[in-house]
């Protein structure tokens, strides 16, 4: 042990000799270069001019970008084009005889290596829908052996993905299998081709199911024991009829139909998956049942917010998704996509910090609580959650919005002057946050070498206590130097 402390004071006396150094060097350096000026320092200079000028430019690009969310895509389709259909689907009776005709041409470029691919298709889909339960049944007893091996509260989740993996397989297979063909033989058809888009999109339809069926019917989630063979009923019909329209589309453009006939039925198929989307979520009960409980004031807030406010926001959405169809591209896009990407972003953020959290107050409760090294590591660890928490929640939570650009704009003002170096409110912020992180750190990392390392090698309370107030000076010295570098202060 004695040995022990004695090198310990050998490190820090070294250490201490080299800062010295340093220091010496740096004084020397400073009265060689005394001639030199250093750099002016001043305060507010220009500010209310400068402010006014940000000001006037973030105004004016908020006004640009606002104006292109309400510039509208042309829809590519017109009333002739109604028109033409309706004249279309009269004359459909003795059009028959020609359509029959272009499935026959096509047929023959398909040839017989392509007529097999289609009947391959075709009974492999509803093979896919006939024998998947006999092929889940031929798999878990194989799996059965692996139970023992992984942790119990593991394995249904990893029997459930596996089981999504089976019922994709076949599209899977078949797609690989089409892949391959279509690379060193390439066929012309419209038919073949369109059966390879097909194969993709029954992959992603298998998969999606599988999630949904899993997820929501196997008991995998205590709050999906309610509601989810509802949900999962509804949200299957759903996903199938979206598919649906993705096959007529993509039908039409494989035998050639007008653009604008094409354009049109897009825009039809888009104005009935809004509707049926919006009708799922009119189940308010039943959707916000499946939102987790957590026992945090700002999640508490937002699920209260959303409760109150449901219907108008659904009612907004659905008008929204509305003006997309009928072609306000860019305002479905950002209005619509980043609020349920930014809901669904912050609350996987809060779920994995409540995942965290538990863990920590589980290790917690299992170790003895009157004993301080504990308690320091554990008030660290919870201090550090929490700070990086909330720093990525904001910073996550505004960029997804669009609103951390205008406002770093905002509070880019410059409020002081070093040199050349412009000091600005944004830049002083990123340097707090820099300085907190090394704070939040250098305090974990002190506790954890008081509760794991220092006894561990049997070090002296006294040398570690030493040694840890060196380390949060110099750690602290550390980051106020990062913190300066970051605001242009160059030492």
């Amino acid at each position: 042990m004695l040995n022990r402390q004695i090198f310990f004071n050998i490190i820090i006396i070294t250490i201490l000799f080299f800062i010295a150094s340093s220091l010496q060097a740096s004084e020397s350096q400073s009265q060689l270069t005394e001639k030199e000026t250093l750099p002016e320092f001043s305060i507010g200079e220009g500010m209310q001019s400068k402010i006014i000028e940000k000001a006037e430019n973030v105004s004016a690009e908020v006004a640009r970008q606002a104006r292109s969310l309400f510039e509208p895509t042309p829809l590519e389709w017109n009333i002739q084009t109604i028109r033409d259909i309706i004249q279309w689907t009269i004359e459909l009776p003795l059009l028959l005889p020609v359509l029959a005709k272009r499935i026959m041409e096509q047929s023959q470029i398909l040839g017989i290596v392509g007529s097999l691919v289609v009947l391959i298709f075709i009974a492999a889909v509803i093979y896919s829908l006939i024998g998947r339960k006999k092929v889940l049944k031929r798999i878990e007893p194989i799996v059965q052996p692996f139970e023992k091996k992984i942790p119990s509260e593991i394995f249904p989740y990893f029997l459930s993905l596996l089981k999504v993996v089976v019922a994709a397989l076949i599209p899977l297979i078949l797609l690989g299998a089409f892949s391959l063909i279509n690379a060193f033989i390439s066929y012309p058809a419209a038919w073949f081709q369109l059966t390879g888009r097909l194969l993709g999109l029954w992959a992603i339809g298998a998969l999606i199911t599988g999630l949904l069926r899993e997820s929501l019917t196997q008991n995998l989630f205590p709050r999906t024991n309610r509601y989810g063979r509802k949900v999962f009923n509804l949200a299957r019909l759903t996903l199938f009829y979206v598919l649906a329209g993705f096959v007529v589309i993509w039908s039409a453009e494989a035998f050639e139909i007008r653009p604008d006939i094409v354009a049109f039925l897009k825009f039809v198929i888009s104005v009935s998956i809004v509707v049926v989307l919006f009708l799922l979520h009119l189940m308010k009960t039943v959707l916000m049942s499946f939102l987790p409980d957590l026992p945090y004031g700002s999640y508490r807030f937002f699920i209260r917010q959303l409760s109150r406010y449901y219907y108008p926001l659904m009612i907004a959405a659905f008008i929204v998704a509305l003006l997309w169809c009928f072609g306000y591209r860019q305002l479905g896009r950002v209005v619509l996509l980043k609020t349920y990407v930014t809901a669904g972003v912050y609350i996987l953020i809060m779920l994995a910090y409540h995942h965290l959290r538990v863990r920590l107050d589980k290790w917690y409760r299992g170790k003895d609580s009157k004993d301080d090294t504990v308690n320091l590591l554990y008030k660290s660890c919870n201090s550090l959650l929490l700070y990086a928490t909330a720093t990525a929640t904001t910073g996550i939570v505004l960029n997804l919005l669009g609103l951390l650009g205008p406002l770093v704009q905002v509070i880019s003002f410059p409020v002081a002057k070093i040199g050349t170096n412009e000091i600005t409110l944004w830049i002083i912020i990123k340097a707090v946050l820099i300085l907190l992180a090394f704070i939040f750190s250098t305090r974990l990392l002190r506790a954890y070498l008081d509760y794991r390392i220092y006894p561990s090698f049997g070090i002296d309370p006294g040398l570690g206590y030493a040694v840890n107030i060196f380390l949060k000076y110099a750690l602290l010295l550390i980051g106020f130097l990062i913190s300066l570098k970051a605001v242009g202060i160059d030492l």
